[in-house]
């Protein structure tokens, strides 16, 4: 038997949660694309880095949640929570809110968000909740760059223990030449760094296919 429906709690998690979500992506993008244009050519300040890192960590963070809400809206709406085992078996990706999901939403799951979901999403979101936050590198610099800072650093060393400050303010200068805004992030050393601005378009664009279909057909039920 199903449970009790209750339609405020549906239209809460559709309106106060997809909808506020939804929003929140979208200006996140929006303030990564204004604070960092995929054109850019200057060293980015830290504080704008840190910006843009607080965009992205929000949008990331969103993007997971808008798939609980829309889990939530439907295994309400159809009165399933205690045929799905409760509230920790409720998620789109979860097997006991798809067991009950209509047929075309489980294969667009299936064969479109799966690998998204396991190999970015929940891996992303959960690094943030929990271990290492989402960030994006000061700089990058190329093979010359590398070698040229390397050797910046030991006449940096030996000025200082020859106190010829002068010679460490220049060299210092000369490292503040090199290096170039890095277009990428990621939250541990271990992990492939994704390439930022084509990640949250890619993002958006899944919520706003899926939000579709989802909405399409929410009415039906396995």
């Amino acid at each position: 038997m199903g449970g009790n429906i209750d339609d405020r709690l549906v239209k809460e998690y559709l309106m106060h949660g997809v909808a506020r979500r939804v929003g929140t992506i979208r200006r996140a993008v929006q303030n990564i694309f204004k604070l960092f244009p995929p054109n850019c050519e200057n060293r980015l300040e830290k504080e704008v880095i840190d910006d843009i890192a607080i965009n992205m960590q929000a949008h990331v963070m969103n993007v997971f949640g808008v798939f609980d809400n829309w889990a939530w809206a439907f295994i309400l709406r159809h009165g399933l929570l205690d045929e799905v085992g409760g509230m920790l078996r409720v998620g789109i990706f979860q097997k006991n809110t798809k067991d009950y999901l209509p047929k075309v939403l489980v294969d667009y799951i299936n064969n479109t968000l799966e690998k998204w979901h396991l190999e970015y999403l929940k891996s992303y979101r959960d690094t943030l909740a929990h271990r290492i936050p989402l960030y994006i590198p000061p700089l990058e610099y190329n093979e010359y760059e590398i070698e040229y800072l390397k050797e910046l650093e030991k006449n940096i060393d030996k000025s200082i223990i020859n106190n010829d400050w002068d010679a460490v303010e220049k060299l210092g200068d000369e490292k503040e030449k090199l290096g170039a805004p890095s277009f990428v992030f990621l939250h541990s050393f271990s992990e492939r760094p994704l390439l930022l601005h084509p990640q949250v378009l890619i993002d958006s664009m899944t919520v706003i296919e899926f939000g579709k279909l989802f909405l399409e057909n929410w009415h039906l039920k396995a």
